[in-house]
């Protein structure tokens, strides 16, 4: 039998086996040292538990509808020209185009304060803006039914 095999199989003692285990523990000291270290980490870089209540819960779209619905009201009281009307469309639908999109993704029964402001931006805010540019109609009441509506889900608490 060779020599040289046999003294790579056999185990490891003395000197030398300690340095091994004592070398190999340190190793794994140091991986689960790393490992933690970056859950660590994570967690610190984390959100406070009420910012992960508040992330879906619709202020930030409300208060732009709230913003875009006090505009609208300003024109629709001074009678603006049908150009003016249309600059206010184009501008409403770069501010609100965003959350209207990631009301799409996010509304559903586990979020109806969402599912509100996505009724009113989606459905019934480009169509007020065409049809009560002088007078209310009934895009607008719709609109502002499903706005109070959300704010009350919102402000429940």
């Amino acid at each position: 039998m060779n020599t040289e095999n046999q003294s790579a199989r056999a185990p490891r003692s003395g000197f030398t086996g300690k340095l091994f285990w004592s070398g190999l523990g340190l190793t794994v000291v140091v991986v689960v040292g790393l490992l933690l270290g970056k859950a660590i980490q994570r967690f610190s870089t984390m959100t406070s538990l009420s910012d992960l209540t508040n992330q879906h819960s619709g202020r930030d779209q409300l208060a732009e509808f709230k913003n875009v619905y006090r505009d609208f009201l300003i024109l629709q009281k001074i009678q603006a020209s049908d150009a003016t009307w249309e600059q206010f469309k184009l501008q409403v639908q770069k501010r609100t185009d965003p959350e209207i999109e990631y009301m799409k993704e996010t509304a559903c029964a586990d979020y109806p304060q969402l599912q509100q402001l996505l009724w009113a931006g989606r459905d019934y805010l480009p169509w007020m803006m065409d049809t009560a540019r002088s007078v209310p109609s009934e895009a607008q009441i719709k609109f502002v039914k499903h706005i109070k509506e959300a704010d009350r889900l919102i402000n429940q608490n």
